[in-house]
């Protein structure tokens, strides 16, 4: 019943029957109605709301991620393990929205605040459900917190088994930035003496010069890629919260475009931004967003033996703003595409000898989630890669777009 109470709230918007918005909110499951295209919280129950100790006005239009986020900095349940469940979460809601078909999670992203899923008593599973239209669209994704059983039968076994695993991926994520932070300060020592070195001798020879300039530039590799993985650590650990503020993307992009331009030359690249919208105001996290256009960026350059990288801007009609890193590389295999967002992996095929270690668009995939955007990937092998960064509009009042016409 509540699924087609569900149907009509969508339908409807603000008009909707006042009875249905009321049977869904006064229920006292455990529901969230999503939106399929941003998985933002478009209803809440008053079962859910008690459950996990929301108001209402902090859950509706919300992403559920950036929800999540918000619950495990106030919970004591463990970061990291949260963090594992997030990535199931989302396994589990693309599945949802690719078959049509409902979704069982064992271990949910929100977990009772007085029953630990790790006990012997009944915890929760989250059952995802669509909600098809006539046409058998997903219009609704109802999130439902239910009453899973205890640890004697073979699901609750499964529970503690799955329990083991967060934790040990837990450990993991604690090495990673661990030996990260310890690297990150004797590299830096290294890398003061190369440019004291630089800097005063001025009798060395051509070739110990040279030698000089790769020290200083492995180390700089080095330091980025130790920057990486304590981004991702912070991350998987729920240490990174979303600063929201207004800010225009354009500048962004320049700045981006600026910054990777002399390591595009070095690999005899052409690289260059192409600017449909000026200004593009987004209300977002202006470092994180920048953080996701560098990562694309430093990809399709690593990737790309021969050719060009642009970055273009552009808004699309639903008023969303659109970041795509377009190159002439290799291109991607269709059945490669899903895998490369996927911690530490990287293809055989084209890897390169200074590709990084694998968490570029894994850290990509995460932040964008947390900030209620999405990625989306075309690609053809022999012809290059476009990924887009797709951003949600700004909040009305923002300034207008207006057309620009060239690149740059």
């Amino acid at each position: 019943m509540w699924e087609r109470c569900v149907v009509q709230l969508v339908k409807n918007g603000d008009r909707t029957v006042p009875g249905f918005r009321a049977l869904f909110e006064a229920s006292p499951a455990r529901l969230l109605a999503l939106t399929p295209s941003d998985l933002s919280v478009v209803a809440v129950s008053d079962g859910f709301l008690r459950a996990t100790h929301f108001d209402r006005a902090e859950v509706v239009g919300r992403s559920l991620f950036e929800l999540v986020a918000s619950a495990s900095a106030s919970d004591d349940d463990d970061q990291a393990a949260r963090s594992d469940r997030v990535r199931s979460l989302r396994v589990s809601l693309e599945k949802v929205i690719e078959t049509r078909r409902p979704d069982v999670l064992p271990a949910p992203a929100f977990v009772p605040h007085d029953r630990p899923s790790s006990t012997g008593e009944a915890a929760w599973v989250a059952v995802n459900s669509p909600v098809l239209d006539e046409g058998g669209h997903v219009i609704l994704i109802v999130h439902a917190l239910e009453d899973g059983p205890g640890a004697e039968d073979p699901l609750g076994r499964a529970l503690a088994a799955r329990d083991e695993a967060l934790r040990t991926s837990q450990l993991k994520t604690r090495f990673l930035g661990m030996i990260s932070h310890e690297l990150r300060t004797p590299l830096t020592s290294l890398s003061l003496q190369v440019e004291r070195m630089q800097r005063n001798a001025t009798d060395l020879t051509v070739r110990h010069q040279e030698s000089l300039e790769r020290i200083a530039s492995s180390a700089a590799r080095m330091r980025e890629m130790i920057e990486t993985l304590l981004e991702y650590a912070r991350i998987e650990g729920g240490h990174v919260s979303v600063n929201r503020t207004p800010f225009d993307l354009v500048d962004s992009v320049r700045k981006t475009v600026a910054h990777h331009r002399h390591d595009a030359e070095q690999r005899g690249l052409e690289i260059r931004s192409r600017l449909q919208v000026a200004p593009a105001v987004v209300h977002s996290d202006q470092r994180l967003v920048e953080l996701v256009i560098s990562n694309l960026v430093d990809n399709a350059i690593k990737f790309t033996p021969a050719g060009s990288v642009e970055v273009s801007l552009d808004r699309a009609p639903d008023g969303s703003h659109r970041v795509a890193v377009t190159d002439t590389g290799p291109g991607i295999a269709a059945p490669q595409q899903k895998k490369i967002f996927e911690p530490f992996e990287q293809l055989g095929a084209v890897r390169q000898p200074l590709a990084g270690i694998g968490l570029g668009l894994a850290l990509v995939r995460d932040i964008v989630a947390a900030l209620a955007g999405r990625i989306e990937l075309v690609s053809r092998l022999n012809e290059g890669s476009t990924f887009t960064l797709v951003l949600p509009a700004g909040p009305q009042g923002v300034a207008p777009v207006a057309r620009e016409t060239g690149g740059e």
